[in-house]
């Protein structure tokens, strides 16, 4: 066996490795990677989820935070404002940007995800954190401190809704205290580099307050699968011109 058919081996099982199943498209299709404390996953399609006033109306004395994938690697065809773009701790809108102070640009690759805390009476929550495979690259927390005709009547929520997941329902106006109500010790924690946001305490009741986590998006694994693929044939086609050359070849 030549030198180079072994290579093309090589590169062949580690090719099988990055089909589906493997290390690589698992991660790369995670989104939200874990949740640890009072908070789940759902799967839109699989699991109800909807970001419309009171959607689960959790009973309980203890409801969760509900988190789900919205639309994953997207190339904004818009800028889009948020809340947060920095890591640090939040306590109060105060500790918010100005009025379209941060945004991420359009052609910027993003994925999206909502968090959603809602139950049927007035309950806390603290000490929950969602990772992510991305970095944090924006995070929406405030529907109602632009609506007002001096901020041209302004949702961040609602501007970015066009990056929702398809199976999940969503409002089409806008709604009082779709995000955080700000609540004495309502504080979250950001950790962009660490991939990370914590609700460190949250209270909440009717309608329920909601988080959208904007991160960098991570290359569907079907791209890597693809150049795998590309870069096999081309070894192989290589493979095959240098035996046709050989001399064993031309004199057998």
């Amino acid at each position: 066996m030549t030198q180079q058919l072994r290579t093309l081996i090589r590169v062949a099982v580690g090719l099988a490795i990055l089909l589906p199943g493997g290390v690589v498209p698992s991660a790369a299709r995670a989104g939200i990677v874990s949740v640890s404390g009072n908070g789940d996953i759902l799967i839109p399609g699989v699991d109800a989820t909807g970001a419309t006033a009171d959607f689960f109306n959790d009973p309980g004395p203890s409801p969760l935070v509900h988190g789900w994938n919205e639309k994953q690697n997207v190339v904004l065809d818009r800028d889009v404002y948020v809340d947060i773009i920095n890591s640090g701790t939040y306590s109060s809108r105060g500790d918010l940007g100005g009025f379209n102070a941060f945004k991420i640009d359009a052609g910027t690759r993003v994925s999206s995800h909502l968090l959603y805390f809602d139950p049927k009476h007035n309950r806390t929550v603290r000490d929950v954190t969602y990772t992510f495979d991305g970095k944090i690259l924006g995070v929406i927390v405030d529907s109602d401190r632009f609506w007002s005709r001096r901020f041209g009547f302004t949702d961040y929520f609602l501007q970015s809704d066009f990056l929702g997941n398809p199976l999940t329902v969503y409002p089409t106006n806008h709604y009082r205290y779709r995000g955080l109500e700000w609540e004495p010790l309502h504080q979250i924690s950001v950790d962009v580099y660490g991939r990370t946001l914590t609700i460190d305490f949250m209270s909440a009741g009717s309608p329920g307050d909601q988080i959208r986590v904007l991160t960098a998006a991570i290359p569907e694994p079907s791209s890597v699968v693809s150049l795998g693929i590309a870069a096999c044939l081309g070894l192989g086609l290589a493979v095959r011109r240098r035996l046709l050359r050989s001399p064993a070849r031309a004199n057998g």
